[in-house]
């Protein structure tokens, strides 16, 4: 699993990589920071891309949320 998070400016951050973190019918539920966002207006689209990197791993995505705080 890959999740690349990428701001409304264009910035990309990798949360997340790592080929064996789904199982079969597991739920994922976790909080993922990231420091590449710093000092960046958060208005605008936001993309989440998330992919498998083993071929042979599939999944459904049924949601995802986006919490900006700032300092």
């Amino acid at each position: 699993l890959e999740l690349t998070l990428i701001s409304p400016s264009n910035t990309k951050s990798t949360l997340i990589k790592a080929p064996n973190l789904i199982e079969d019918n597991s739920t994922i539920n976790m909080r993922l920071l990231s420091k590449n966002f710093l000092d960046e207006n958060a208005t605008g689209v936001w993309t989440l891309n998330i992919r498998s990197i083993d071929p042979n791993n599939y999944f459904k995505v049924n949601s995802a949320s986006l919490t900006i705080r700032g300092h």
